[in-house]
């Protein structure tokens, strides 16, 4: 069977005024990311996940250097 490997995040909350969308964590364990690889037939739905940027972004950022 085809194998994922699954970083684990916490649950959503309400989302942020700002933007409207829900702020997630990184779910950990004894200070280490929470995963797990699991059958991908246990798999229900995915999700896209943003990096929040901050209120400025380094302009000399590119596809081809970051």
């Amino acid at each position: 069977h085809p194998l994922a490997y699954i970083e684990w995040f916490t649950p959503f909350n309400r989302p942020e005024k700002t933007s409207g969308m829900c702020v997630v964590h990184r779910s950990s364990r004894a200070q280490r990311r929470n995963a797990a690889v699991v059958s991908v037939e246990h798999l229900v739905r995915n999700c896209h996940l943003m990096g929040k940027a901050g209120a400025k972004i380094d302009r000399t950022w590119t596809t081809d250097n970051v």
